[in-house]
């Protein structure tokens, strides 16, 4: 049910448009000027974690409530409950396709946003690794602040899976019962309350 529902989700025109979408809006970070005085790296990081967060967010909702109540309106969920399983595992496989899904998103914004980021400290620090290869080699202290400020970006990513797969699973659950205007009312109104 897990895979099924993941490639089903995956697959979807919204949801490649989306991750199409995001991945170029990430990309299209790393190259603007954020006129932060030698801390664009900084500023970019964050804008490249609130895109990520804004693409999954949509996908998570539309996804989860496709997967359930259309499943329930076009009577699918019928044949699917006809088979040898209980019903919380036909739910739970749902929710982890839908999560399998996310974190696949998460993963591939992370990835790009990381490149970018990598490329993107050299460019704000370019007159510090000229003046640290004149002054005796200084580019292995700002190549481990490179690294490090790459590493930040995973816990960070992390905490913004957690709270997509925390919403999807009260999406996922909304969706049993109802459709998907009031799967996004709900879902908005707890993240922007939470």
């Amino acid at each position: 049910i897990t895979r099924v529902t993941y490639y089903e989700a995956l697959l979807q025109p919204f949801t490649l448009i989306l991750i199409f979408v995001g991945l170029t809006a990430i990309l299209l970070g790393g190259f603007m000027p954020y006129f932060t005085i030698n801390e664009d790296h900084k500023m970019f990081r964050d804008v490249a974690i609130s895109l990520a967060l804004m693409f999954t967010l949509p996908v998570m909702i539309f996804a989860s409530t496709k997967v359930i109540d259309e499943e329930i309106e076009n009577r699918t969920m019928l044949t699917l409950m006809s088979k040898p399983i209980a019903r919380w595992q036909v739910v739970l496989g749902k929710y982890f396709g839908v999560v399998l899904v996310c974190f696949t998103m998460m993963v591939a914004f992370g990835l790009m946003a990381a490149a970018c980021s990598y490329v993107r400290y050299f460019d704000d620090m370019r007159t510090d690794y000229y003046t640290g290869t004149a002054a005796g080699g200084e580019w292995a202290a700002l190549d481990f602040m490179n690294i490090q400020a790459l590493r930040a970006l995973a816990p960070a990513l992390l905490l913004q899976f957690m709270q997509i797969a925390t919403l999807a699973a009260v999406s996922v659950a909304v969706s049993t019962r109802f459709g998907l205007a009031i799967n996004i009312t709900v879902v908005v109104t707890i993240h922007i309350a939470a």
